[in-house]
């Protein structure tokens, strides 16, 4: 019984923030569906964090941090490998009275990142 699952491509992004500008990085790296991997204090006010990106929202992200710092934190994103997306079946669709109500149904469906992936690339 194979389950089909994608394997996403991520970056790895260090960035530089200052204590001003950190709960933006975070933030941002949240809504670009990023994971924190490590971060380190450096000095009194700089901190380096560690990350993995999506390299699909690697392009809008660095805009994202560039833009909302006003250039005080930049990324340096990198190439890291890619990562299996196990939480999502891009195939699933709710079929019993307990999936929809956990899911919904037609146009109300939970966000699944791995078909939105899928879609993205047959366009």
């Amino acid at each position: 019984n194979a389950e089909p699952r994608i394997g996403e491509a991520m970056y790895l992004c260090k960035l530089s923030a200052t204590q001003f500008t950190y709960g933006t990085c975070y933030n941002i790296i949240e809504k670009s569906r990023g994971k924190v991997i490590s971060e380190e204090v450096r000095g009194t006010n700089d901190f380096l964090i560690e990350a993995h990106i999506p390299l699909v929202e690697g392009f809008k992200f660095a805009d994202d941090i560039r833009s909302a710092t006003q250039g005080s934190s930049y990324p340096q994103l990198v190439f890291h490998g890619f990562e299996v997306n196990v939480d999502n079946d891009p195939l699933y669709l709710p079929l019993s009275e307990e999936d929809l109500e956990d899911y919904g149904e037609g146009l109300n469906l939970v966000e699944n990142i791995a078909r939105q992936l899928i879609e993205r690339v047959r366009r």
